[in-house]
């Protein structure tokens, strides 16, 4: 993993954020697409399918602060001191 790209336990960078901006259109186009499918109509309710995208991309955010450089989430850190072999 490069690691350059990655920022720091408790930040985001730019990257990041295009990274979640890119991942809530993804889903937003996905839900649209879904309903569209699903209903057999265009009649899509705008207001749930950009819920649904600042919801994913706010998730990203936080998942982005709480991952460090290497990728490791601090959770998965924390468990690893608990469960040590």
């Amino acid at each position: 993993m490069n690691s350059s790209n990655n920022s720091n336990l408790g930040t985001i960078n730019w990257s990041d954020l295009v990274k979640g901006l890119i991942l809530a259109i993804i889903t937003g186009v996905g839900e649209y697409i879904y309903n569209i499918l699903n209903s057999g109509t265009f009649n899509i309710d705008f207001r749930a399918v950009g819920s649904l995208a600042l919801k994913i991309f706010v998730c990203y955010l936080i998942k982005q602060i709480l991952t460090d450089r290497t990728g490791e989430m601090i959770i998965t850190r924390m468990l690893k001191l608990i469960f040590r072999k």
